[in-house]
């Protein structure tokens, strides 16, 4: 079976949150949300400080998959990252097989709100507009039973959302202390939420093409899936992924 792109480039790990209405506390205050006894919540709609180190770039990614430690697949991701105005555009394609798939995401360049994205994947053609907390769209099925059929999207979330897609922007724009672990909101567009708890564990030096770069290293988790994600210190950018998860792991390094 072929991976979609937005369970390969996501790592596979959609949660769907539970209960929406275990969101009814909102606050005002830093665009998070506060549960006594629990951590906070980061979603979409403030500045972000270090959104301005996400620089117009091309980026080479490998990606590495293992079944009970035999390899399986092997595949390659292309991005682009072009600043226009106050917009961050991301362009990236997944060489899967004999297709290509093709996200396109643009998002506000200071808060990285959602805007617009557009899918093109081996299985279905998807598109969507943002508005604040509000997601319309339409997916168009391109194999089986559902081929041809178009699925209408109108929701509205509690609160913005990152977008799913481009995870690599998202952590680099944040702010990280060591012993302050928080949950990620994101939407992967059409499908699910995702939350993740992300906490900034070490620092590492990662040897890439003979140079060793300094690195902070995240640690993700979605209830038995755990995600590691190497940082460059300096710009933090996403230069390396090792995910486990149930019967596979995944494995994913900046080539250039």
């Amino acid at each position: 079976m072929v991976p979609r792109l937005k369970q390969v480039v996501l790592i596979a790990s959609l949660l769907i949150f539970p209960c929406f209405s275990a969101l009814a506390g909102l606050n005002n205050s830093n665009n998070k949300i506060c549960r006594p006894g629990t951590l906070d919540t980061t979603f979409a709609g403030i500045i972000l400080p270090n959104a301005s180190l996400i620089k117009s770039t091309h980026t080479r990614y490998i990606l590495i998959f293992y079944a009970h430690h035999t390899y399986r697949d092997i595949k390659f991701l292309d991005r682009d990252i072009i600043r226009k105005g106050d917009q961050l555009i991301v362009l990236q394609k997944l060489y899967n097989g004999s297709y290509i798939n093709t996200d396109s995401v643009i998002v506000n360049g200071k808060s990285l709100i959602p805007i617009e994205s557009y899918s093109d994947i081996n299985s279905s053609k998807d598109s969507f507009n943002y508005a604040g907390n509000k997601v319309c769209g339409t997916m168009l099925e391109k194999e089986g039973a559902k081929k041809g059929a178009l699925t209408k999207v109108d929701t509205t979330f509690p609160k913005p959302l990152f977008n799913g897609l481009i995870y690599n922007e998202t952590l680099q724009s944040l702010s990280y202390q060591k012993n302050h672990p928080f949950y990620l909101a994101e939407y992967v567009p059409g499908h699910n939420t995702k939350f993740t708890r992300v906490e900034y564990i070490k620092d590492d030096d990662l040897t890439i093409s003979g140079l060793k770069i300094p690195a902070k290293v995240l640690e993700g988790r979605i209830g038995n899936i755990v995600i590691h994600y190497w940082l460059n210190a300096k710009n933090q950018e996403l230069l390396k992924i090792e995910g486990k998860f149930p019967g596979f792991d995944y494995y994913m390094l900046r080539m250039v």
